[in-house]
């Protein structure tokens, strides 16, 4: 029980000792989750690396320059050819040594992981991440086939590549390859509000998001 004399008090009826002080002030302060960093999240589309009709013969085909800018990167392959034949993607120092060495072919694409033999008709995918560096796509008939004369094989290969906002891709961190981890490597809204982003970014690197009082 305080003294009647305080300053502030409310005396009740019928317990004059009593009494109640003012409600304590209370401050109410909003808080939010935004994205506070690599907010602007790159676009990813297929962009066409090659497409070509070329007489066969029994010398390797060889396509450099399919180069992967962010971990998970897709590779789609589309062959068609009146005959079977091999198809694999090499990194491109092992695929260089092929035009002095064409018969080291087989021991060549025995270790890849992106390889088809004996296809005429096909499309396939294959992904790589930045680490495996430059590739090569390679064709050649296959060896017990006879090759016709005059007559074409198609090839066309397409690859995911950023096609927008691309800065976090060459990042030292390349958030633009963590995210594309999470999300398979499907093309990102450009209307994903910045709480989806960090819903996504936060999973990998919590610097990328934090709370931000409004």
């Amino acid at each position: 029980m305080l003294p009647v004399s305080v300053a502030g008090e409310i005396l009740s009826q019928p317990n004059a000792g009593r009494h109640f002080l003012a409600p304590n002030d209370v401050r109410i302060q909003y808080y939010s989750w935004n994205c506070v960093q690599s907010c602007d999240q790159p676009d990813f589309g297929w962009v066409q690396q090659v497409k070509e009709k070329y007489e066969l013969t029994k010398i390797l085909k060889i396509y450099d320059g399919l180069v992967p800018d962010h971990d998970g990167a897709q590779l789609s392959i589309r062959v068609k050819s009146p005959v079977p034949m091999a198809v694999a993607v090499l990194p491109s120092p092992i695929a260089g040594q092929l035009y002095g060495q064409p018969e080291s072919f087989e021991s060549a694409v025995a270790n890849s992981s992106c390889q088809q033999r004996g296809v005429q008709s096909s499309t396939s995918q294959c992904t790589f991440k930045v680490a495996d560096g430059p590739q090569s796509l390679v064709l050649v008939p296959e060896a017990s086939v006879n090759i016709p004369n005059h007559k074409n094989a198609e090839i066309e290969v397409q690859a995911v590549k950023c096609v927008d906002n691309c800065a976090a891709c060459r990042a030292p961190n390349r958030i633009c390859g963590a995210v594309m981890t999470v999300i398979s490597a499907r093309i990102v809204p450009r209307v994903m509000t910045s709480v989806a982003i960090c819903e996504r970014l936060a999973i990998l690197d919590s610097r990328a998001c934090r709370t931000v009082r409004q």
